[in-house]
Formats: C-alpha cells, sequence, structure tokens
C-alpha cells in the first residue's frame, strides 16, 4: 500500500481510486481505519477522485509518541492532499474525524470546497482534568486497554442484526495503538467544535445516524449554513450499515455545489 510521510517523519497509510472533480477525502474516526470507508469508495470513486488515509497513531500508518491533536490531524491530511496534488477536495469526516474535517476547513480554508460530517460531535470542549479523571481513561490507560476501546465501540452497533459487522469492526478498533487511542480520545473530547465551527464558512452537510438525537436545529445553532439529513435504520457507523443513503447524500450534496 502506498504511504505518505509527513514533515515530523510520521508514515501514512492511504489509498486513492477514481478520478474527477471536487476530489473527496474520507477521514475516519476514533479507533478507526481507511477500511471502514469501504463500501462507499467504488460508488464515490465513479467520475470523482476519492483519498482516503489511516489517521496517525490508526489502522496501518505509524503510531509516533505525541501528534495527537486535531490540528496535527488536519495537517497531516493536508499535507497528503498537497503530496497527491489535491489541491481541493471536499471533506468527508466520520465521527472524531468530522472535527478534523472542520478544523481542515478552518485552518486550510482554500484546500476544502465543503464539509461533509458524518455523525459528527458537536459538544462543547471537556478539560482535560475532566476527561483524564474519567473512567474510561483509566481503563484505555489500564490493562488491558483493549476491552475499554471494546466497550466503547460495542455501543456503536444496537441492533443485534449487525453481531457480524460489529465483531469485525471493534475487532479493527481494539488493535489501535495503546498510546494513541488514549491521545486521540481526550484530543475529541476536549475539541472546541463550536469555535472551531464559527470560523468554518464552507457549505456543511451533516449526516446523522438512525439512532442519532441531534436535530437540524442542534446542527444549525453551531453551523447555520448546514444541510441537514438523517440516515435511516442504521448506528453510529453509517458508512458502514447504510452505504447506499449515505453515497446518495454525499452525491446530491456535491451536486448542488
Amino acid at each position: 500500500m502506498p504511504s505518505y510521510r509527513t514533515p515530523d517523519g510520521v508514515s501514512l497509510n492511504y489509498q486513492t481510486a477514481g478520478e474527477g472533480r471536487p476530489a473527496l477525502v474520507l477521514i475516519h474516526g476514533w479507533a478507526s481505519r481507511l477500511e471502514h470507508w469501504q463500501p462507499v469508495v467504488a460508488p464515490l470513486a465513479r467520475g470523482q477522485r476519492v483519498l482516503r488515509l489511516d489517521l496517525r497513531g490508526h489502522g496501518r500508518s505509524e503510531a509516533p509518541a505525541d501528534g495527537y491533536t486535531m490540528r496535527q490531524f488536519a495537517d497531516d491530511t493536508a499535507g497528503l492532499m498537497r503530496s497527491q496534488r489535491v489541491r481541493s477536495a471536499v471533506v468527508v469526516g466520520h465521527s472524531m474525524g468530522s472535527t478534523v474535517a472542520l478544523e481542515m476547513a478552518r485552518r486550510h480554508p482554500r484546500m476544502v470546497e465543503a464539509v461533509v460530517m458524518v455523525d459528527g460531535a458537536l459538544d462543547r470542549r471537556a478539560t482535560p482534568r475532566d476527561v483524564e479523571e474519567s473512567e474510561l481513561w483509566r481503563s484505555l490507560t489500564g490493562e488491558p486497554y483493549e476491552a475499554a476501546i471494546v466497550a466503547v465501540y460495542s455501543r456503536f452497533f444496537p441492533d443485534p442484526r449487525d453481531a457480524a459487522l460489529a465483531e469485525r469492526v471493534v475487532g479493527d478498533a481494539s488493535k489501535t495503538a495503546k498510546h494513541a487511542a488514549p491521545a486521540s480520545w481526550r484530543a475529541t473530547l476536549t475539541a472546541d467544535i463550536p469555535a472551531i465551527a464559527a470560523q468554518v464558512r464552507q457549505p456543511v452537510l451533516y449526516v446523522g445516524g438512525g439512532h442519532s438525537l441531534r436535530s437540524a436545529a442542534e446542527v444549525r445553532a453551531i453551523l447555520p449554513q448546514a444541510a441537514f439529513a438523517q440516515a435511516a435504520m442504521c448506528g453510529h457507523f453509517v458508512q458502514l450499515e447504510a452505504p447506499d443513503q449515505l453515497v446518495a447524500m454525499v452525491r446530491r450534496f456535491v451536486d448542488r455545489l
């Protein structure tokens, strides 16, 4: 598989498919990996270039001792885009990846034509102390830390009919590097999403999972320009449980840009 080396020397795994504009950049969530976009890649790549990566510390990318921040994830992704001569793209982020996408739109506005948030967080910032005093943090930094990831991920698949899918995805998540998982979790919870969103001027599509409790009004309170959609009959991993719905939503959004 191809790899990109960041300015600080971290090798990032990535894959590309298709040709055409605007390009689509797919960013996975916490303890996830690029393979978790697989069901949507082929249909999205019909007429458009699709670029996806494993963030540092995730999947097949290297896991350095540090750099697990929304800012660094955004800069890593922007650097990969430049290396692939992708001047601008619609950036699609799932969960934690949606915060990375917003941070990219803020830090690299000329490179981001629009943002798609797939069941992303909109919560206000927690303090590092709050995170590090939580039971989950103690589990993630203890032994066996894999059990803590499994406990979180298992809740993402509430439908028992998804048991086989859940087992595979949860198993992938549990392989996330021990130091990268809690550091990325802390970065996710301490990100000041409303402050980031306030500086985003690009069009935004928010796609909620079928079990999401977020409403259009809640999303637009943070991102007034956002279009809102909700996938049916799925949980948090919309791209795995309802790929056809997500593809149709992204296509419609992109066609209207």
